[in-house]
This record gives C-alpha cells, sequence and structure tokens, in this order.
C-alpha cells in the first residue's frame, strides 16, 4: 500500500508561491486520546503564501482532559513559531501587522477560552498560564484567533489518520498545491 502510494505521487512536490495575499496562517489541531496510552497528538503546519513553510506532528508532553484541552495546548505549542516565523518575515522587510497572523482553529471552546477569558474553574486550573500568555498575546496584538471548519482544517492530516478524498485534499493543500483557504 505505501509502495503504491509513492510510485503514484513521486511527481507532487512543495509548491511555494505568493499570491500577493501576504498572511501568515498557523492551523493548529489536536486529537484527543489517540495513543495507547492516552496522550492526546497535534499536528501544526504553518503557511506564507501558498504552500505550508513549517510542519510537526508529534505526541503531547502531558495527559489532557478533554479535547479543548488538547486543542488549548497544541494552540500555545504553536505560539513560539508564529512569533519566530513572523519576526523573521518582518526582518527581511515585509512588514505584517497582528490582522495578517492567524492561527486557525477548529474548536469554538477553545477560541472562547483564548478569547474571552471563558475558563472554566475547576477543571481547567492547571492551564491557566499557558492561557493567560495566549490572550495576552492577542490583546497586545501579535496574532489573532479565527474558526475554521474541520473540513477545512489542513493540520488534520498531522494530528490524525484520514482516509481517501481528505487525505489527498489535505496533503495537497499542504505541498501548495491547492489553496488552503
Amino acid at each position: 500500500r505505501l509502495m503504491n502510494y509513492l510510485a503514484n505521487t513521486k511527481y507532487k512536490v512543495l509548491k511555494l508561491n505568493s499570491d500577493n495575499n501576504l498572511k501568515l496562517y498557523c492551523f493548529a489541531d489536536a486529537s484527543f486520546r489517540a495513543h495507547n496510552n492516552i496522550y492526546a497528538h497535534m499536528g501544526i503546519c504553518y503557511s506564507f503564501g501558498c504552500g505550508t513553510i513549517l510542519n510537526f506532528s508529534k505526541k503531547l508532553k502531558m495527559i489532557t482532559k478533554s479535547s479543548t484541552d488538547a486543542e488549548l495546548l497544541t494552540a500555545y505549542n504553536s505560539i513560539n513559531n508564529i512569533l519566530w516565523i513572523s519576526r523573521l518575515i518582518n526582518d527581511i522587510g515585509i512588514k505584517l501587522d497582528y490582522t495578517n497572523i492567524i492561527l486557525y482553529q477548529d474548536n469554538m471552546s477553545t477560541i472562547n477560552i483564548i478569547n474571552n477569558y471563558d475558563v472554566p474553574r475547576g477543571n481547567m486550573t492547571h492551564i491557566h498560564h499557558k492561557y493567560f500568555i495566549m490572550n495576552d498575546m492577542i490583546n497586545n496584538k501579535y496574532f489573532s484567533v479565527k474558526y475554521i471548519s474541520t473540513e477545512n482544517m489542513i493540520a488534520d492530516s498531522l494530528s490524525k489518520l484520514l482516509n481517501g478524498d481528505k487525505f489527498i485534499q489535505n496533503s495537497n493543500a499542504l505541498l501548495g498545491i491547492t489553496n488552503i483557504i
């Protein structure tokens, strides 16, 4: 099966270009209890123009209590690279304001926690400091967080197993063959 896939996709290559839509996109997704030892798995990808410039797929380093918890930790893990890439882009002379640096999430509870200080008391106290860091960065206009439907979340293929058309759609978006947004 793997050899068949590789033989049929050997001409697919990473395509990086720009359509004058100079925005830094980060897609962060998590799969709750994806591993046998109940750890969650995260997938994060970064795009500037067309195609992705950086991708991560790895197990979270702590056990999470809910899918919102896993998504929040994944969003938190994406921040350092958002800042690093945006500073690199600014250093080469392309000025980005926070409206052009977008973290996409497909979990509305996570977005509400990050944007609106809607932290449930009691069951998420172990991640309050991570929330405060993200909320402070949004209030200081480092980046913005927006909702994207699960169907359009290209980091899905980095956080969970996908089959068929959904896998092909996501892999084409990661390679820049199709538009990400």
